[in-house]
């Protein structure tokens, strides 16, 4: 059939070294540190903490599975941004949600700024979730490719 299969190739320039055999583990956090995503399961209740920043915005310090190799851009998928009061437990959702990085030092987490919201209380502890009310999944997406 003219097909030719070809896998664990290796080609170097100069000396010959052993072929390298990862994990599938040791290859994810290889690629993380360059992109990685994360989603809230629509039929749990899950997400982030965070705190309100004045009454429009929450700031969330948010864990990565490995150090990135850069400052990641953050983005949202076109989900709506729900919060909800830790005190009050009230929700809060906002369709014209905002995502900005606020700060990354080089270890395993980043600090953004959710905004767009209105009528928080600020220094209060919410909790985030890239969702709206009828349960669309929302993913949160860090970016420090070339």
């Amino acid at each position: 059939s003219n097909n030719f299969y070809l896998t664990q190739v290796q080609l170097e320039v100069g000396n010959l070294t052993d072929f390298e055999h990862r994990s599938v583990g040791e290859e994810l956090a290889l690629c993380q540190r360059y992109f990685f995503q994360e989603s809230t399961d629509p039929d749990e209740v899950g997400g982030k903490y965070g705190v309100a920043n004045g009454t429009a915005n929450v700031t969330v310090v948010h864990p990565m599975p490995v150090p990135m190799r850069a400052a990641p851009s953050v983005s949202l998928t076109s989900a709506a941004l729900r919060v909800g009061d830790t005190i009050a437990f009230g929700t809060t959702i906002t369709s014209g949600g905002t995502i900005s990085l606020n700060a990354y030092n080089g270890g395993q987490s980043c600090t953004y700024v959710l905004g767009g919201f209105s009528g928080l209380t600020n220094y209060r502890t919410y909790l985030t979730e890239p969702r709206d009310s009828d349960g669309a999944t929302g993913i949160v997406k860090f970016n420090a490719e070339i």
